[in-house]
Parts: C-alpha cells; sequence; structure tokens
C-alpha cells in the first residue's frame, strides 16, 4: 500500500483573494505543497461572480469550471459563443485565452480548477443521485469537495477525516512513493445520510518530464510553423500527448578541391550524393 497524507480544508479558513483583472473575489480552497496564489502546479477556487466580465489570464495552465450555485453563465471564449452552462456541468478551456462570462440569471458562486498541463494530467467529475458510491483511483493527488449534506469517506477501509458543506478533503501521494513512480490502485467509499453532492478532481503527476511553452501550445490546439514543429523534437523527455515527427539535423555540404583536367588550377566542387545503383 502506498503512503499517503490527507488534510481537510474548512471552508471557513479559506483565504479570499481579489481577482487578477481586479473584477472580483476568490477564495483559494487549497493548491499544490510549496505554491501560492501567484505560483502554483495545481489550484482550486471558489469565487462569487455578481456582475458580466472578464476572466483573468493563466498562461500556460489549464482551466476547467463548474458552477456551485446560480442559475448559470454563459461564456465567450476567443471570440466564439459557448452552451450555457448549468449547475454541475463542468467546462474545460486554455488559461490563456481571452474569456468573457455572461450571467444568465443572476449572481452565481463557481468552482474551479486550474493546473499545469505540463506536471498533471486532470480528471473531473460531479457525484450526485446516490448515497454511496464506491470508485478506485491510482492518482498521485485525490480532492473531493463536498457540496452537500455531511458525508464519509473510507480510502481502503480507512475512514478519513469528514468534509462538511464546501469542506475539501486531500489526499496525497507520500513524495518518496512519488519519486519512485509508484501508482498504486486505491479504493474509496463516499457514503450520505441525503443524497450525495461532491466534485471529485484526480491529478496524476507526469514523471521525468520537461517540457517548453512550444509543446504546451499543441496542447491548446495552436498551430506551429515547420521550424517550430521540428523544434518540439529538441528537448530531454518526449511529450506523451504529442505525435513527434522524426528527428533531422541539417548539415552544410562538404567541398573538395579537385585538379583541372587540362590545366595545373585546381577548382572548388560541392560533393553530391551518390545515385543508387542495382
Amino acid at each position: 500500500m502506498t503512503p499517503f497524507d490527507v488534510r481537510l480544508y474548512r471552508a471557513q479558513d479559506y483565504p479570499r483573494m481579489p481577482w487578477r483583472n481586479g473584477g472580483g473575489t476568490t477564495q483559494e480552497v487549497a493548491c499544490n505543497e510549496g505554491g501560492s496564489s501567484a505560483a502554483f502546479e495545481w489550484r482550486l477556487s471558489i469565487a462569487d461572480v455578481a456582475q458580466d466580465g472578464g476572466f483573468s489570464l493563466f498562461r500556460g495552465q489549464q482551466r476547467i469550471i463548474t458552477v456551485l450555485e446560480g442559475a448559470g453563465i454563459a461564456l465567450t471564449v476567443d471570440g466564439q459563443a459557448q452552451a450555457p452552462l448549468r449547475p454541475r456541468q463542468a467546462y474545460a478551456f486554455s488559461g490563456e485565452a481571452r474569456v468573457d462570462c455572461r450571467l444568465l440569471a443572476g449572481a452565481i458562486r463557481d468552482f474551479n480548477l486550474i493546473y499545469s498541463p505540463r506536471h498533471y494530467r486532470a480528471r473531473l467529475q460531479w457525484i450526485g443521485g446516490v448515497r454511496e458510491w464506491a470508485f478506485h483511483s491510482a492518482a498521485s493527488t485525490v480532492l473531493l469537495l463536498n457540496a452537500g449534506q455531511a458525508l464519509t469517506v473510507q480510502r481502503d477501509g480507512r475512514a478519513l477525516p469528514e468534509p462538511a458543506r464546501y469542506d475539501c478533503l486531500h489526499i496525497e501521494q507520500q513524495a518518496a512513493a512519488r519519486e519512485d513512480g509508484r501508482d498504486d490502485l486505491a479504493e474509496y467509499r463516499l457514503a450520505s445520510a441525503s443524497m450525495l453532492d461532491a466534485c471529485l478532481i484526480e491529478l496524476h503527476r507526469r514523471h521525468g518530464l520537461t517540457a517548453s511553452a512550444t509543446d504546451r501550445s499543441f496542447l491548446y490546439g495552436k498551430s506551429l510553423t515547420a521550424k517550430q514543429l521540428h523544434r518540439t523534437c529538441i528537448y530531454k523527455h518526449r511529450h506523451p500527448m504529442i505525435r513527434h515527427p522524426p528527428r533531422f539535423t541539417a548539415r552544410r555540404p562538404r567541398t573538395r578541391r579537385l585538379p583541372w583536367k587540362n590545366r595545373t588550377d585546381t577548382a572548388t566542387s560541392r560533393s553530391a550524393p551518390r545515385a543508387a545503383t542495382s
């Protein structure tokens, strides 16, 4: 069994901070160890949105947003209108995108996951409509935001702290296990006296990956020039989500000195590849 750490974040302790664009405030739920509101590999937050406006930019990051309270929102992403986002629906988009938000019918409260695709693969899903639910996960980081009544959580039969409404449970694989690359499968069981209403986030850390800003453009669907495309080959570890072109190296043609047939002078000639013969 892989060693793990457990933390319970209480809703009343979430710090409140202004948006980067000055258009509102956010409560930070949790972020990666050693991270901060200004620099992080992943972060969970809750925001209260009372008016239409734009979203802050998070370059090099991926975002997933879902509505907790209210009728919903309509997003316009890089000039393209998206389908209305209702409560418990999730929408993923690049943190570099230009996003405008329009309220459908009054103020809303939303829940956000922002993470670095360079460091993590992420999965977010809502659990509801049942009183008990079980799942298995090998994620290095498991986060559970409870949006309903108090619930009980077990991991491989061990009882974990019980999150109340808008509390967040954080289960983290210990550093020694992460460095060994172990991804042991664990069983989780959730139960509530009423219907479950919780958001599950699974973050899988990428091992031994060093990617560049050019690589991230593949994830966000941007087009690259031929030179940029071939540059994606020139880094130590290959990105698992990218099909790479073959590596090649351009060389200058070699020259050699040849005597003229009718003179004692010499001339310079470029060597050419020999034709194939059968």
